[in-house]
């Protein structure tokens, strides 16, 4: 990828950088997660990690304090099942969001597409908040449904001058039909517009 310095050429990165001063400009590679999303994703994991250890505490201050009581082991019992809720939206909240960050991460065009193709049944949570089978999933659709993702174009530098050695993956146009047959309406659109504005 091409510096800041190459895209704006060497007088207009001068002046760039002199009105700039010391803050720093950073240029999107597709590699990094916008700073937006990253906090809405902790700020979700933060509100419902709260949530199940508050209810957590609860729990265990009513299960000392109600041995033998009847009444108390049935609002012990209710707060159990409403932490049992409370993780598993947490769980869930932790999947959704690596999905959204795996997606992003492998260049989905629509993370919301990819992830319908997704088995969540197979996906779990490890120790660590990892999300096990997510990577294998991924790498599975980006086989068998390539036009869920952004296409890389290769082009052969030995023989440039000659058009019939570069090779270019699925057109956008081959995408399109893909996207139109597989009756995902939303990424057909997307593919149709960036073939208008080319």
């Amino acid at each position: 990828m091409a510096d800041l310095n190459e895209l704006l050429g060497e007088e207009l990165f001068n002046q760039v950088s002199e009105k700039l001063g010391d803050t720093k400009l950073i240029i999107n590679d597709g590699n990094y997660i916008p700073k937006q999303k990253f906090d809405e994703v902790i700020g979700s994991k933060n509100e419902f990690k709260s949530q199940v250890g508050q209810l957590t505490s609860e729990l265990e201050a009513l299960k000392k304090s109600a041995k033998g009581n009847e009444e108390f082991e049935q609002a012990i019992q209710k707060l159990q099942d409403r932490n049992n809720e409370w993780e598993s939206k947490y769980n869930k909240t932790l999947i959704d969001n690596a999905v959204k960050m795996e997606a992003l991460h492998n260049k989905a065009l629509d993370p919301s597409d990819l992830a319908k193709f997704l088995d969540y049944n197979e996906l779990s949570l490890d120790e660590a908040g990892n999300v096990k089978g997510l990577k294998e999933q991924i790498d599975g659709l980006r086989e068998t449904k390539a036009y869920l993702f952004e296409q890389d174009k290769k082009v052969n530098n030995n023989n440039a001058a000659n058009p019939t050695n570069v090779v270019v993956q699925k057109s956008l146009d081959e995408q399109y039909q893909e996207a139109v047959k597989a009756g995902n309406r939303t990424l057909a659109i997307a593919l149709k517009n960036k073939m208008f504005n080319l």
